[in-house]
């Protein structure tokens, strides 16, 4: 009897030590989930992009990826040190704001331009000269952006102005030789917005999407 009031004892410190630290922990401070990307596969009957800096088609079937961007500005703001993991808040010198952290963004300041897209690249971090993006006149092949199965560039390639505030699913196509369709490891997508850059590595599948597997 005498050792069961003792693990009693010992259990109730436990559980006001555990409550203790729970009412103390900031409101908001886990971390929102990140933007994520990977490549789908070959997109079969799909042909939006050619090695051109508009979109025309080539003939052949695109290389498809898919990225789900949640928390944009949050991750901006970690990626570039204005923000600390879980939500503390630096000051954001440049435009004098707080980055509070909270989760999905409610009440969370991602600085005087919000959301703002400028561009986006997919690019291989070690293969030089194996990219795609939406930046017009550099001479880099087209990155096709898709909501909703319907592209958003302008007839430039840009997509300058897309606002990445809400949490959103974006198709990605490209015009492949066999790079996206062989799922090689080690490419990146780097989404610039108006408050900094945001780099993603990019998965070579998910298992979600198995069906396109080749």
């Amino acid at each position: 009897m005498a050792d069961s009031r003792r693990t009693l004892r010992r259990l109730s410190r436990v559980a006001a030590m555990a409550a203790a630290c729970l009412s103390t922990a900031p409101a908001g401070a886990q971390t929102p989930f990140p933007t994520i990307a990977y490549i789908v596969g070959r997109a079969n009957g799909i042909d939006l992009a050619a090695n051109s800096e508009i979109q025309v088609r080539d003939g052949r079937p695109d290389g498809w990826l898919r990225v789900l961007v949640r928390a944009v500005g949050y991750h901006v703001a970690l990626q570039n040190g204005k923000v600390e993991p879980g939500g503390a808040g630096l000051a954001n010198e440049g435009a004098g704001v707080k980055f509070d952290g909270i989760v999905g963004g409610q009440g969370f300041s991602p600085g005087i331009s919000g959301y703002f897209c400028k561009s986006m690249t997919l690019r291989h971090k070690t293969i030089y000269g194996l990219a795609w993006d939406t930046i017009p006149g550099n001479g880099i092949p087209l990155l096709v952006v898709a909501d909703g199965g319907s592209p958003i560039n302008s007839p430039t390639g840009s997509i300058a102005g897309l606002n990445l505030a809400q949490d959103r699913q974006l198709d990605l196509y490209v015009a492949d030789l066999g790079h996206i369709a062989w799922r090689i490891s080690g490419f990146v997508l780097e989404i610039d917005t108006m408050d900094g850059k945001l780099t993603v590595e990019v998965q070579p599948y998910n298992v979600y999407e198995a069906n396109y597997l080749y």
